[in-house]
């Protein structure tokens, strides 16, 4: 392969250097940041025989070189004039390619996909868990009544399905502080921080605050609850743009040891003090203005609903079966509660939400 003629191949056909705002390479393909994909000579490339194929990949326009050429072509496309970079920069520079909304839609993909396998495992194992607990799913008895040998098999389950929802600020936590530029860990580790057990768990602090219940820190005589987070998305996400922010700034002020040692420290003790008692309760009034206008709608759909159920006839089907809501709900609160499958066969059957499987929850 001639590998000069390859990269002056490529630069043409992507516009020039001036198209280009920065220049990687892996193992097997150039990855290009371009300033405008429309500039390309898609033909040209397609043509040349000693380029492998093409596509765009997280904001970058990618070359097939292959193993063994790719960064010798890399060589001589810098010494062209094309800006050199990481991989690491690149997809930082790609990052900020597209409009605001194309750029939030990215951000938030890359905080979830790494943690829905987590959640689908769970959820598919929650449904496990009902088809197991369900009385009048098959017959009357449910099917842990029915072979009690299968009951401890379930309760595994069962523990198994709450993990990744009753810890998930654990897991958006070191995800989305990666996704923003902080050490993962520490992210997890001010996740763990918003559900540890000495906290009021998430799902009771409604209740505990009606009833008086709710205990409180005297920060420099600030009254500050002690809340959890169990279940929620939204104060964490807050949380780990910020510890990333700080822990940034911190790396540019301390250096060597010095840095090494008060990074996480005050990094950690600043977001906490901060989590508690100004970003945590803010989000919350957030969350629930949104489960405020999420019910809303619900509460539409179901009197549309029953109004369609009061003008069609009855044909005579028996009663949706209750099933058992385990999972987030019994790992938070030691409660089982029921929930009637929506649908119903009668039409007189409302859904029950359970936080297991509700979509105001997770918010």
């Amino acid at each position: 392969m001639d590998h000069g003629r390859v990269a002056q191949t490529v630069l043409d056909a992507v516009g020039g250097p001036d198209n280009i705002s920065a220049a990687a390479h892996c193992a097997t393909r150039l990855r290009l940041v371009l300033n405008d994909q429309e500039k390309v000579d898609q033909a040209t490339l397609d043509n040349d025989m000693d380029i492998k194929g093409t596509f765009s990949a997280g904001g970058m326009y990618q070359i097939i070189v292959g193993p063994g050429d790719v960064d010798h072509v890399y060589d001589k496309l810098i010494a062209l004039g094309v800006k050199e970079a990481s991989k690491a920069e690149a997809a930082q520079e790609a990052a900020q390619q597209g409009n605001l909304f194309t750029r939030f839609i990215k951000m938030v993909a890359d905080i979830f996909v790494p943690v829905l396998p987590a959640l689908v495992a769970g959820g598919l194992m929650m449904a496990l868990n009902n088809i197991l607990t369900a009385k009048g799913l098959f017959g009357e008895l449910a099917l842990i009544d029915r072979w009690p040998a299968i009951t401890d098999i379930a309760s595994m389950i069962q523990l198994l399905s709450s993990a990744p929802f009753a810890f998930l600020p654990v897991l958006i936590g070191f995800s989305a502080t990666k996704r923003f530029g902080g050490n993962p860990y520490l992210g997890a580790t001010m996740g763990a921080a918003m559900v540890m057990p000495q906290l009021v768990n998430g799902w009771g602090v409604a209740a505990a605050i009606a009833d008086g219940t709710m205990e409180f820190w005297n920060i420099f005589g600030i009254q500050v609850a002690q809340a959890g987070y169990q279940g929620q998305v939204i104060p964490v996400l807050f949380v780990s743009f910020l510890l990333a922010t700080i822990e940034k700034q911190l790396h540019k002020w301390f250096k060597g040891t010095t840095d090494f040692l008060l990074t996480p420290l005050v990094t950690i003790l600043t977001t906490g003090f901060l989590t508690f008692m100004l970003v945590g309760p803010l989000t919350r009034r957030r969350r629930h203005l949104l489960r405020a206008a999420v019910a809303v709608r619900i509460n539409r759909l179901h009197r549309r609903s029953d109004l369609r159920s009061a003008l069609l006839p009855d044909r005579g089907h028996r009663p949706a079966p209750e099933l058992p809501c385990r999972g987030v709900d019994a790992a938070a609160s030691g409660r089982t509660g029921l929930v009637h499958l929506p649908g119903g066969v009668d039409g007189q059957h409302r859904p029950r939400w359970c936080r297991a499987g509700g979509v105001l929850g997770g918010s």
